[in-house]
This record gives structure tokens, C-alpha cells and sequence, in this order.
């Protein structure tokens, strides 16, 4: 795990030893391999800022369905990482309401940029999106299949 650890002191360049860890600074940043948990929590009632940078980040809501069981901050970090406007939505029944709306309003899209039909129970795959796409193009009014006679 890569660790990334800010100095107190901004612009800071140097080496530092903290017991066995060594460390070089570079404009108040070091990094290292890791970093225990005891040293850990001594640089930090230092002033010392210490990140793991291999940390996948973790959103601020659960995954899944949007429901009310959420919490309105959840709600709120849900709508505003998608760009949905909850300007009066205080409740966060209202909340629920505007996030769903938002979501049936994106119309699924093919490769070329255009509405992709979708029925009931059946999910645009960039398959369907395709054939459709290619359908329409060549729906000219005439026939590649050569007729019966």
C-alpha cells in the first residue's frame, strides 16, 4: 500500500526519520510503503496528513436502489454526483421522487447518438441499439431482397 504523508510544515524539504521509517520530503510530501498503525496515529497528533493513495474511494451513499431509507445527505451527494437538482426538495420523500424522475427521463442511446426504443422488460444492449440504428438507416422505402416471381 502507498502512503502519502503531508508535513505540518508547508513546502517542507528534507529527509526525516520517524524511529525505523526514513522518508524524504519534496515541497511537504513523502511517500512510503507503508506506514504502522502506532506511527500512524503518532504523525497525526503532529500535524502530520497521511493518505492511502491505493484507496479505492468509497461513495458517500449506498449502492443500489434509491429509496427512503436513505439518509437526506446520502440523497443529496447521490443526485449531486449525477447533476440532478433537488432545489426544493426537502423531504426526502421529495428527494426519492426527483432522483426517479431524473432517472426515467435519460433516454438510452445507440452508437450513434440517437433514442434507442426500449420495451418493457427488455434492456437497450448496444446490440438491440445497433440493429435498430442500422434499420432505420437503411429504411428507404426499397428492398435488398430480390422478389418471387
Amino acid at each position: 500500500m502507498n502512503v502519502k504523508i503531508t508535513s505540518p510544515i508547508e513546502g517542507y524539504d528534507g529527509r526525516t526519520v520517524f524511529g525505523p521509517l526514513s522518508v524524504e520530503f519534496k515541497g511537504g510530501v513523502a511517500t512510503t510503503d507503508e506506514v504502522s498503525a502506532p506511527l500512524r496515529s503518532y504523525l497525526q497528533t503532529k500535524g502530520y496528513t497521511l493518505t492511502d493513495e491505493d484507496a479505492v474511494p468509497v461513495p458517500p451513499y449506498p449502492q443500489g436502489e434509491v429509496t427512503e431509507k436513505w439518509s437526506g445527505k446520502e440523497l443529496d451527494a447521490y443526485a449531486a454526483e449525477r447533476g440532478i437538482d433537488l432545489t426544493g426538495a426537502t423531504k426526502k420523500a421529495d428527494k426519492v421522487a426527483r432522483i426517479g424522475e431524473a432517472a426515467a427521463a435519460t433516454v438510452p442511446t445507440g452508437s450513434t447518438g440517437e433514442a434507442v426504443a426500449v420495451t418493457e422488460g427488455q434492456p437497450a444492449t448496444p446490440e438491440t441499439a445497433e440493429a435498430e440504428a442500422e434499420a432505420a438507416a437503411s429504411d428507404d422505402g426499397t428492398s435488398s431482397e430480390t422478389p418471387e416471381v
